[in-house]
């Protein structure tokens, strides 16, 4: 058994010096695979970086071999220039592949600067051709002055052709500056001109004016030296041709029109051109005699305008003024009229409210509110229009009720109908306005001083046959007797009589003070 021992324990031994090695060497393959912080943070890094790169490798591709390759489709760059520069673009590539980052980044910049510089002269290039087409029509457009400018026209045509060596030399910048020049030089040109026509036609029309065709001819042949399609200067030689024979007469009429007016120089124009017709200075100038003429006419219309103004007549003044701008419109006028309209209508509104308080505090209720219809439809925002129509109004339905109520009291006492004539003058008092006319007034105690009179009963004498009955509703029944005294008090009665085999009567009868009836008789006396 001892001897046994022995080997067991150095196979175990074996086998634990193994394990352990195992161990070790496994803890220190681990230690050396796992990455330190401090390269972690190398690499993300290097990520950032290469990321820039990469934007940059994409823009230098693009810019080759987009914009510089349709540039050279259109013949802007020479095909060396884009080969030379596909060179570059391989071998930043090719240092990329290298792992030669900086120089690949150095080569990729190089690239792109160079690219954008060559495009931004090729826009240049582009802005010289539009700009020198656009020139060059301004030239043509131009030639008509260069014989009344020929030195200035000639400086301008220097600085196109300068320009154009420029732009076919490849200076585009500096082609740009002499067509722009040019383009000055051009609109210089141009305001000159277009003060000396300006100033060359008024000096003619002043000329024509004062019946001076020699000056008024050197103006006008001077302005179509300049520009030979001038419309106005064409017509105005015309006018030179017919005014210089018919200088005396046109000073004539001048003199005539100074002293007696437009009218009778334009009676005198209108018989020289009867006498030569077709002359075209006699037309305008008669255009210009009518003118005046109608002018006169405006300023006496607007004097007589600010005449009825001032004295009040409003119509009359905004009328003139119509007139007036008839003949010829103004602002100022039109502006005029309309203030004149504003204080028209105030003052007619001022009017139909003064009109219609007045017939109101007259007791005149049609008259008030037809003045008050009439200021609501001239103003329908005025309260005291509306207010003074809402009192009328009311006032007009109580008058109309009042009214009626004092003709039916009225009648009915004329008639003797004491009890109606006291209802309806009741009534009136209960209707009657506040503002009542002096004759109503008179009216109204008439009749109440009369209804005074008829108070109080009278004594009635009733005659009859003793045969026949007499009676007289709500005051006795039917009974026989040959005289009989009652009390009534004034109205109009009715008595019935009644006997057999005769017919029947009735007697009305009017009972008033102070006339009261002698006697009243009812008796039956026609038989059946």
């Amino acid at each position: 058994m001892e001897k046994n021992k022995t080997p067991v324990i150095m196979v175990f031994a074996v086998l634990l010096a193994l394990i352990v090695a195992s161990i070790i060497a496994l803890f220190v393959l681990k230690k050396r695979d796992a990455p330190s912080e401090s390269s972690s943070k190398s690499e993300r890094r290097e990520v950032v970086v290469d990321f820039e790169l990469s934007q940059l490798a994409e823009k230098a591709k693009g810019l080759v071999n987009n914009e510089l390759a349709e540039a050279l489709r259109q013949g802007d760059v020479p095909i060396d220039f884009i080969s030379a520069l596909r060179q570059e673009l391989e071998d930043a590539d090719s240092a990329l592949a290298g792992g030669k980052v900086e120089k690949a980044r150095s080569s990729y910049t190089e690239i792109v600067s160079t690219a954008e510089t060559r495009l931004k002269t090729l826009e240049s290039a582009q802005s010289a051709r539009e700009l020198k087409d656009a020139i060059y029509t301004k030239l043509g457009e131009a030639e008509y002055l260069k014989a009344a400018f020929e030195n200035t026209y000639t400086e301008a045509v220097d600085n196109y052709n300068q320009g154009l060596q420029n732009l076919e030399s490849g200076a585009f910048e500096e082609s740009i500056q002499f067509f722009k020049k040019t383009s000055e030089i051009l609109e210089e040109l141009e305001k000159q001109s277009a003060e000396q026509l300006e100033a060359k036609l008024e000096s003619a029309k002043a000329a024509l004016a004062k019946f001076d065709p020699v000056t008024a001819r050197a103006s006008f042949e001077r302005v179509l030296k300049i520009d030979a399609s001038n419309t106005v200067a064409k017509q105005g030689l015309q006018e030179v041709e017919g005014l210089e024979a018919i200088v005396e007469e046109m000073q004539s009429i001048k003199s005539l029109q100074e002293s007696d007016g437009a009218e009778a120089a334009l009676t005198k124009i209108n018989d020289l051109i009867e006498r030569t017709p077709g002359n075209s200075f006699l037309l305008n100038e008669r255009k210009s005699i009518e003118a005046a003429v109608s002018e006169a006419k405006r300023d006496a219309v607007i004097e007589r305008a600010n005449a009825a103004e001032a004295n009040g007549e409003l119509s009359a003044a905004i009328a003139a003024l119509e007139e007036a701008n008839l003949i010829r419109s103004e602002e100022e006028t039109k502006e005029r009229i309309k203030q004149l309209r504003r204080e028209e209508k105030k003052k007619r509104l001022e009017v139909l409210l003064e009109t219609g308080y007045n017939a109101l505090k007259a007791g005149n209720y049609e008259a008030a509110k037809k003045a008050y219809d009439g200021a609501l439809k001239l103003d329908p925002k005025s309260q005291e229009a509306r207010k003074g129509l809402e009192k009328t109004s009311s006032l007009y339905l109580a008058s109309i009720r009042y009214n009626k109520s004092i003709e039916s009291a009225e009648k009915y006492l004329s008639e003797g109908r004491i009890p109606l004539a006291t209802k309806f003058f009741n009534e009136a008092l209960e209707s009657r306005p506040s503002i009542i006319s002096f004759k109503q007034k008179d009216k109204e105690s008439l009749i109440r001083e009369e209804l005074v009179r008829q108070r109080g009963q009278v004594s009635v004498r009733i005659i009859s046959d003793g045969k026949t009955y007499v009676s007289l509703i709500g005051v006795f029944a039917p009974e026989r007797f040959k005289e009989k005294e009652i009390m009534l008090y004034p109205d109009v009665y009715t008595f019935k009589g009644t006997r057999s085999k005769y017919m029947s009567v009735e007697i009305e009868a009017k009972v008033s003070k102070p006339a009261k009836p002698e006697g009243i008789e009812v008796i039956c006396t026609d038989r059946l």
